[in-house]
């Protein structure tokens, strides 16, 4: 690795570390800002309810159903 790899891969570094630091204070800027509008989150609408699989109907016949696909001549 030369030297001008190893200088273009830290300042691609600095620039990402940059862009994140600009990002992080957007979102927390944004953050004030609707809160300042709304007020803040209430306690009871942050929780949720775990998400279940539906239970699926399986008609009897379905389940009974003896395999076919071996005899097929």
């Amino acid at each position: 690795m030369s030297i001008n790899d190893r200088n273009v891969a830290a300042t691609a570094a600095r620039i990402d570390a940059a862009q994140t630091g600009v990002l992080r204070r957007d979102v927390a800027i944004i953050n004030a800002r609707t809160q300042a509008a709304l007020g803040p989150v209430p306690i009871d609408a942050l929780a949720s309810e775990p998400k279940r699989k539906p239970a699926l109907y399986v008609p009897s016949s379905a389940q009974a159903a003896p395999d076919q696909s071996q005899n097929w001549r």
